[in-house]
């Protein structure tokens, strides 16, 4: 099948190959280009990424609403992929707890090849199928949810710990920028049509910037929607640095509508606890009687400061 933008070959058995590989009439002359004419092409395909993530709101909502109903239970996401998947995967799970002030068990990742493979690719461990299923087995508890993440939606060691997590019981997450993906043991299924890639089957291009996109918005909808974000402060914070301490504060500032100053010493007093220092200034309430109005609300500032 041919079209403006792609041609679809088939494979060397015959199969019908992934978006991800088809070649990308587009940017067929792409080494011949100026750098000015590389960053053009790059650029529109760049913004065609984007915009694909659009096609899978209704996925992406779904799976926030799940994610934060297994944080709200007490339970991990755990994502799972292979070379930039799963190294998209970490990613997510390394930026949510200094950024939310989750534990750093909360978010989880299973890499195919292990901790090595995020800076070296191990060759030969995303073919494993029944490796995924055993890392998903070692890491995963009933309730947990799996977020699998494979951008031509056949990586065997993404479809393992689906399977895995399927048998098991765990909900199941897959994101996925192919209409070819296995989705058999998907509860919710994530695709992203970002189509074919300006150099051909580099998925670390368009379709990992597609899967960023959501992964982002699913982690932090998710949040959200368990009282880490008020409006749009990240009022969960964790102020581990000097750029984090000064953010704390002026969201204090800000969140309470009282003066840096003041937000500052609040800020000290309750060694940078943000949620507190705000219901400190806006109930006129000591840090005691703050810290037991917010484990009453279950953390949720909107419960506690009517507005």
């Amino acid at each position: 099948m041919k079209t403006k933008t792609a041609r679809r070959f088939e494979g060397a058995l015959g199969e019908k190959l992934p978006q991800t590989e088809v070649l990308n009439e587009n940017s067929s002359d792409f080494s011949f280009c100026s750098p000015a004419k590389m960053f053009d092409k790059m650029q529109r395909e760049n913004l065609n990424a984007v915009k694909s993530v659009a096609k899978a709101k209704k996925a992406i909502t779904a799976a926030a609403e799940l994610t934060a109903e297994t944080y709200l239970n007490g339970n991990k996401i755990i994502f799972a992929g292979a070379g930039t998947s799963g190294r998209l995967g970490v990613l997510e799970a390394a930026e949510c707890p200094p950024t939310f002030s989750v534990g750093y068990d909360v978010f989880d990742t299973l890499m195919a090849g292990g901790k090595s493979a995020v800076f070296k690719a191990v060759e030969g461990a995303e073919d494993d199928f029944n490796l995924g299923a055993r890392d998903f087995g070692k890491k995963a508890k009933s309730g947990d949810i799996l977020i699998a993440i494979a951008a031509s939606g056949r990586t065997p060691y993404a479809l393992g710990a689906l399977r895995a997590a399927k048998e098991r019981g765990n909900k199941t997450v897959f994101v996925s920028c192919s209409d070819t993906a296995d989705t058999s043991n998907a509860d919710i299924f994530v695709y992203l049509p970002t189509g074919a890639e300006v150099i051909s089957g580099s998925t670390r291009l368009k379709a990992a910037t597609a899967t960023k996109c959501a992964l982002n918005m699913i982690t932090t909808m998710a949040m959200a929607l368990s009282g880490k974000v008020y409006k749009n402060l990240m009022v969960d914070v964790k102020a581990s640095n000097v750029k984090l301490k000064d953010r704390a504060a002026r969201l204090i500032a800000k969140a309470a509508g009282i003066e840096k100053e003041e937000a500052v010493a609040l800020a000290q007093k309750t060694r940078y606890n943000v949620k507190a220092a705000i219901v400190m200034a806006k109930l006129k309430v000591g840090f005691g009687k703050a810290q037991a109005l917010l484990k009453e609300s279950g953390g949720f500032l909107d419960k506690i400061i009517n507005e």
